[in-house]
């Protein structure tokens, strides 16, 4: 399956992590590595990659695996890139939706070598997180908001 970049065309085609062939359900850009160049990382049923930047041109280095998930069915985890740690590397953020479990994976050197998930905690205990978005809303350059979507209602929590 081909990446296409919007003015360049295909830039790379995914080949087999594996045995099994990489079809990715979601896409994200993040500079993981520190060189100022937008990696690519990405997740399907069961696992999260990542693609280095190599040149800034589109041209993409090997799939690295961030994380390996068990949980089943596999549209009930997410993940997002944020620095958690306030110490100037893109962190990796997991959410299992089924069991509002979040876990978060430390990138450890600013180069894209992560450490193991950590688990950050239970939402709210009662399985029905739907979206989790750490986003910087108070210009505190610190990520401490999610979105939670229950069956009736919203709720927007803000945690510091």
């Amino acid at each position: 399956m081909p990446i296409v970049h919007p003015c360049c065309g295909p830039v790379r085609s995914w080949g087999a992590i594996t045995s099994q062939f990489f079809v990715p359900q979601d896409i994200k850009t993040a500079d993981l590595d520190g060189d100022m160049h937008q990696d690519l990382v990405m997740r399907n049923a069961g696992a999260i990659v990542w693609s280095r930047n190599l040149d800034g041109q589109g041209t993409f280095g090997t799939l690295d695996t961030l994380f390996l998930s068990n949980w089943s069915p596999s549209w009930h985890f997410a993940f997002d890139l944020a620095d958690i740690e306030l110490d100037g590397d893109i962190d990796l953020v997991v959410l299992n939706r089924q069991d509002s479990l979040v876990v978060w994976l430390p990138n450890v050197n600013g180069l894209g070598s992560f450490g193991p998930a950590q688990t950050i905690g239970d939402l709210h205990g009662q399985g029905l997180l739907g979206t989790m978005k750490c986003s910087d809303i108070m210009s505190s350059s610190f990520p401490g908001s999610y979105r939670e979507r229950r069956a009736r209602r919203e709720k927007k929590s803000v945690h510091q």
